[in-house]
C-alpha cells in the first residue's frame, strides 16, 4: 500500500474542511477526488503532503506516518497543490534545477526528461515570469515528476490548460500509473475524471460520500457526471455515503 488516509480530519474555525474521510491507494491506482471548489479536496490533499496537520486521523505513505516520520514519508512523493511555487525571473530549467537542490542524486537528464514529457523541452531556457497559466501549470507538473515519485499528488492539474493541454496530463498520470506510481487527483470536471481515474470518490460538503472503483460507479449509472449527481442527491435527503 502506497497512501492511506485513516478516518482523516481536518477542521477549521469556520468548521469547514474535510471529516473523516478514509481510502487507501495501491501502486498503479489513479483515485480521482471529484467534487465542486470548497468540498475538501484540497484540505485531504494538503495533509496528506504535511502542509496541514490534521484535527484527528492518520495519513501514511509507504508505512511512514506524515505526522511522525516526515522526511521518510515523503521522500517518494511528487506533488503540485493549488499553484506552482516557481521563481518567475529563472528559467523553467532553473526552476527545476534548484528544485533538484533539494533531493539527493537527480540526475542532470531528469531535468530535461521531465521538461520534454510535459512537453516544455522548446520553452527551457525561457523566463518562468513571461509564461501563460497553462504553461506555469505544465512547469509545475514537471516539478512534482523530478524525483521519479512513487507517489503522485495532484490539485486541479488541468486548471488553465486547453485541452491538448488536458489530454496531455491525463497521458502522463496514465503512464505513472502504468509504471507503477500510485496517483491521488482532484477535480471538478467529471468528464475528465472518468478519462483518467481507475477510482473515485466523491467529495461534497467536507465529506467522502462514495469510494467506488471507476467501474463500478459507471455501473450505477450513465455516466460519472449522473454518479455524481446521484449521490448528492441522496446525501442531501439524508442518506448515508457509501
Amino acid at each position: 500500500m502506497i497512501l492511506e488516509a485513516e478516518n482523516l480530519t481536518k477542521l477549521y474555525k469556520n468548521n469547514r474542511g474535510a471529516r473523516n474521510v478514509t481510502f487507501a491507494l495501491n501502486p498503479g491506482d489513479i483515485l480521482g477526488l471529484l467534487g465542486p471548489n470548497g468540498s475538501g479536496k484540497t484540505t485531504v490533499m494538503k495533509s496528506c503532503v504535511g502542509l496541514l496537520r490534521p484535527t484527528s486521523g492518520k495519513v501514511t505513505i509507504e508505512g511512514h506516518a506524515v505526522a511522525d516520520d516526515f522526511e521518510r514519508a515523503m521522500s517518494g512523493v511528487g506533488a503540485l497543490i493549488e499553484a506552482p511555487a516557481l521563481f518567475d525571473r529563472l528559467t523553467a530549467r532553473q526552476n527545476l534545477s534548484l528544485a533538484a537542490r533539494y533531493y539527493p542524486d537527480i540526475p542532470a537528464e531528469n531535468i530535461d526528461g521531465v521538461l520534454k514529457r510535459v512537453e516544455m523541452e522548446k520553452y527551457a531556457n525561457e523566463r518562468v515570469g513571461g509564461f501563460s497559466l497553462g504553461m506555469r501549470q505544465r512547469v509545475g507538473l514537471a516539478l512534482a515528476l523530478l524525483n521519479r515519485p512513487r507517489l503522485l499528488i495532484l490539485d486541479e492539474p488541468a486548471n488553465g490548460l486547453d485541452i491538448e493541454g488536458m489530454v496531455a496530463i491525463r497521458d502522463i498520470v496514465k503512464s505513472a500509473a502504468a509504471e507503477g506510481c500510485a496517483v491521488l487527483i482532484s477535480s471538478h470536471l467529471a468528464h475528465e475524471t472518468e478519462l483518467c481515474a481507475t477510482h473515485v470518490g466523491i467529495m461534497y460538503d467536507g465529506e467522502m460520500l462514495s469510494l467506488r472503483t471507476l467501474e463500478e460507479a459507471l455501473n450505477a449509472a450513465p455516466s460519472l457526471e449522473d454518479f455524481f449527481l446521484s449521490e448528492v442527491a441522496r446525501y442531501r435527503k439524508g442518506g448515508v455515503g457509501a
